[in-house]
């Protein structure tokens, strides 16, 4: 997909309260190996969706919102590149730009990966490592999120992670350079610049 703007409404009939508010879908959902190229994609749920398995890559100034907080701007089962973009999730306690999860699905665990360079998150969770189910937790393969290069993280929550799983191996790390709460110390290797956007209250 390349060069455009793609908006994904809310559905009328739950508009009207003929249909139940939790009944929600995904904008863009990829099967396969899906390229976003300088494109803006303005979903009220979540704009792009990666199944298990599968690759995403977001580029080029592309801007995907998700005016929701069901289930992040990206919901990443699989393999996600995002790079020189900048990924708007809800302003709610459950709003995230980043929703990413392993997952044990058809008797196969699936691992899950997002990569985010030279990009802005601006969320009230801009990273949520999550849990698919007790299957998964016990299965499931990586769950990681990297980010690299100069990133900026904007958010009015004071932590830039939420994670819902348990294991070790789901991790946010973060490299390069950052601008972003305090928080992001936590996150950061050797080396790492911080610049930092939020006033120290203590």
């Amino acid at each position: 997909i390349k060069n455009g703007n793609i908006v994904c409404e809310e559905e009328d009939d739950i508009k009207n309260g003929t249909k139940p508010v939790k009944s929600s879908s995904s904008c863009i959902r990829n099967n396969g190996s899906l390229t976003v190229d300088n494109v803006k994609v303005d979903a009220f749920w979540t704009a792009l969706k990666v199944e298990e398995g599968q690759n995403l890559t977001i580029k080029n100034g592309s801007e995907i919102t998700s005016r929701d907080g069901s289930a992040g701007a990206i919901m990443n089962y699989g393999n996600t590149t995002v790079e020189d973009s900048t990924i708007t999730g809800a302003k709610d306690p459950n709003g995230t730009a980043i929703f990413t999860m392993s997952i044990y699905y058809g008797g196969k665990a699936y691992e899950a990966n997002v990569n985010v360079k030279n990009s802005t998150l601006n969320a009230y969770w801009p990273v949520l490592l999550g849990k698919y189910d007790e299957i998964s937790e016990e299965k499931g393969l990586a769950n990681n999120v990297t980010l690299e290069g100069k990133n900026t993280i904007l958010t009015n929550n004071s932590k830039i992670l939420r994670k819902d799983v348990a294991r070790d191996d789901a991790v946010l790390s973060i490299s390069g350079e950052i601008t972003a709460p305090i928080a992001a110390l936590e996150y950061m290797e050797d080396g790492t610049k911080l610049i930092l956007n939020q006033d120290l209250k203590e």
